[in-house]
């Protein structure tokens, strides 16, 4: 049986050159993996904390690394690592920077050692824990969505205009372009995900087109996530511009468009008003706002974060009236709001704050209670998707293999284009070489089970969620804290 017996953590550069800590761990076996963590840009007031680089790997390679290796942890066995890991954030105040790398590393280990892909040894721990969960949790409202995790392909989102802190040379509260974040693409009239991405590729290229055919050429602007920046007025104009490429990209009918309004980063604490396209707005003319776009512009099918990181009822009210007016057309996802944190969706699923969520590993810390929370969120009815940061590293899809492998039906990465395009080009590997999985399409918020000729994977050596001591349950327990050595 391969145990852990080398652990070692270096700087690694995320996009933009940003410092970031990647570990490799080895096997006695001779196995070894490597996973490089991401860093943020904008982070919500409730993530993990997070450490300088220099710390991290100095704790990793001195202190977290010998531990591991004196326990002879088993990388095939999902809960092993990621148990030892949450253990140390809650007792000892470990933060992202210094766990959720291991945490990648140990799952891409296991996936080498047991002779499977990634995403399907993340499919495996998926079901593991949906077992303990509903062995644990016998008020959820819809347990059938997650009795059997399925592999899905996801809907990419495809950023396609940046605004918010997202330009740069933004500051909280003093934008040097539009006020809502992202302006994503999607393409949900498409066959399979080859034909989807095609055209958001088609799409990206025919906005340089477009803005290139107005500004001159060479004058493009980039925000950090490669989505393009040009000085428009507000998300109206924005919006237009959308419309004008997509028709022009012969991708009319077929795309979609999810806002993440980001809109923590234009509330002022100070006065209790949103400061957007202008305008200071009270939370109910926010609402009107988010309501107007989606009478004129029916291509919206997701808001992201429509208002302050803490202010549940606010979402709740906003869900409410987008069920009343458009029915299913348009979710509501929770980032900010919940921080992949199981307690804070707790309290969303109790208020019907949202019905989306987005997952983003680093904000909890581990892949064990991203996949908790994924699957909380899915057996509560409400869509799941996975996200990038907003300073990703090059070469490193495991986000990909993450929303494959828990049936998420979307998944967003930035533009296509330069490191980003990686994972989109990773997702495509990935369905050629299981033709089976389907295409989670414009079924994104329900994704359809994997076609059933799918072999099933030997489950054996999962020990079940619900029995294993090494796992503490995370509901209840704070993010720890811990001062950078």
């Amino acid at each position: 049986m391969a145990v852990i017996v080398g652990v070692k953590a270096e700087k690694a550069l995320a996009s933009g050159n940003t410092p970031t800590v990647a570990v490799t761990l080895t096997t006695d076996t001779g196995e070894s993996a490597t996973a490089t963590g991401p860093v943020a840009t904008s982070a919500g007031s409730n993530e993990l904390f997070v450490i300088p680089v220099d710390d991290a790997v100095r704790n990793i390679n001195t202190e977290i690394g010998p531990r591991m290796v004196e326990l002879q942890l088993e990388p095939r066995d999902p809960h092993a690592v990621d148990g030892f890991l949450i253990n140390l954030k809650n007792g000892e105040g470990a933060s992202s920077t210094e766990i959720t790398p291991i945490s990648m590393a140990a799952s891409r280990l296991g996936a080498q050692v047991l002779y499977i892909p990634l995403h399907q040894h993340i499919n495996v721990t998926a079901n593991d824990i949906a077992t303990g969960i509903l062995q644990t949790r016998p008020s959820l409202t819809r347990p059938e969505l997650i009795q059997s995790v399925e592999r899905i392909c996801p809907v990419i989102c495809c950023n396609e205009l940046n605004g918010g802190l997202h330009v740069p040379g933004s500051t909280m509260g003093n934008f040097k372009g539009l006020s809502i974040q992202e302006f994503m693409v999607l393409i949900t009239g498409a066959d399979n995900y080859p034909q989807a991405y095609g055209l958001n590729q088609k799409v990206h290229e025919t906005f340089a087109e477009v803005l290139e055919a107005r500004l001159g050429k060479g004058n493009l602007t980039f925000g950090h996530e490669r989505g393009y920046t040009p000085t428009l007025p507000d998300a109206g104009a924005a919006l237009d511009l959308i419309r004008e490429v997509v028709e022009a990209a012969g991708a009319k009918g077929m795309a979609s468009v999810a806002l993440d309004a980001a809109a923590s980063s234009f509330y002022d604490l100070s006065t209790g008003l949103y400061h957007v396209d202008g305008q200071d707005l009270t939370e109910s003319q926010l609402s009107d706002y988010y309501v107007n776009l989606c009478k004129k512009y029916p291509e919206i099918v997701s808001i992201e974060d429509p208002f302050f990181e803490n202010h549940f009822k606010a979402h709740a009210l906003l869900t409410a009236r987008l069920a009343k007016l458009f029915g299913g057309r348009v979710q509501t996802v929770g980032d900010d709001l919940y921080t992949t944190n199981p307690v804070r969706l707790e309290k969303g699923i109790g208020m019907k704050a949202t019905n989306a969520v987005l997952v983003k590993i680093n904000q909890i810390g581990t892949l064990w209670e991203a996949i908790e929370f994924t699957l909380m969120a899915r057996a509560a009815g409400m869509g799941a998707m996975v996200s990038h940061r907003s300073k990703e590293p090059a070469k490193e899809p495991f986000i990909v293999h993450f929303a494959v492998g828990t049936g998420c039906g979307l998944l967003k990465s930035g533009a296509p284009e330069e490191e980003r395009k990686d994972k989109y080009e990773e997702l495509k590997r990935i369905v050629t070489a299981s033709p089976l999985i389907g295409y989670a399409n414009e079924d994104f918020r329900s994704p359809r089970p994997m076609d059933p000729r799918m072999p099933v994977v030997d489950k054996s050596f999962a020990r079940g969620a619900g029995g294993n001591p090494c796992i503490p349950s995370t509901m209840g327990m704070p993010n720890g804290r811990r001062a950078a050595k």
